[in-house]
């Protein structure tokens, strides 16, 4: 089990060492490249050069807050605390059942460095890791977030007892095979975005679950009967 935490930590570490990496050095290189007026201005070295007060000011209050959020989040991932969701998912099982989900993990496929899919759970290592039944998805469906400078693309993961999605950051590229894996081993799930899922989902929920996850051939109740 402890194995297990470890290897999901490292893991979450290794997702967001590119984010650490970015972010951290954009903050390093703004106080460097604005130290020495920084200095002047605090009475700490000699006036000599002139300085645009408000700009340098601002610029260096921006990197020293990249740098601060960096480390607190790498603080957070190193000490575990960012495992607390999976903690508490199995703070709820029996021994056996711990034993199933350490086996399912190390015998997950995996779809991307940040997430495995199991016989039993989908694991998710990122920056906050996270265990779902795979009993209990009844929805999944990739979309992209365009932003200014990048675009950030998503599973949204529906649970058969919750509202709203999880989010699950992935790679352009990885969507469409764990789609894939999904659609070909869990007939029970929903998989992709379409006008009829998104109008039953929002409008008759039993509906919705009579599209896949309640159908004779599909029933998860069938497919889990080891997971009870």
């Amino acid at each position: 089990m402890r194995a297990m935490l470890r290897d999901m930590k490292w893991n979450s570490f290794v997702s967001l060492l590119r984010f650490f990496i970015v972010l951290g050095g954009m903050g390093i290189a703004s106080l460097v490249y604005h130290w020495s007026a920084l200095m002047q201005l605090l009475g700490l070295k000699p006036m000599v050069d002139e300085i645009k007060k408000d700009e340098v000011i601002t610029l260096s209050i921006i990197g020293a807050a990249m740098l601060l959020f960096v480390l607190f989040l790498l603080l957070r991932v190193l000490s575990g605390s960012l495992q607390k969701r999976v903690k508490e998912f199995m703070a709820h099982l029996d021994e056996g059942e711990k034993e199933k989900l350490v086996w399912d993990y190390q015998n997950a496929w995996r779809g991307s460095r940040t997430i495995r899919v199991g016989t039993r759970y989908t694991f998710v290592c990122d920056d906050g890791t996270r265990i779902f039944r795979n009993r209990d998805i009844i929805w999944i469906y990739p979309w992209c977030e365009k932003t200014r400078y990048s675009q950030n693309y998503y599973l949204s993961v529906y649970l058969i007892d919750t509202e709203k999605p999880e989010q699950v950051g992935t790679k352009k590229k990885d969507s469409p095979k764990i789609l894939e894996y999904y659609e070909n081993n869990f007939p029970h799930m929903v998989i992709g975005c379409s006008d009829e899922a998104d109008f039953y989902y929002k409008n008759d929920r039993n509906q919705f679950l009579n599209l896949r996850y309640y159908n004779e051939e599909n029933r998860p109740d069938e497919l889990f009967l080891n997971d009870k």
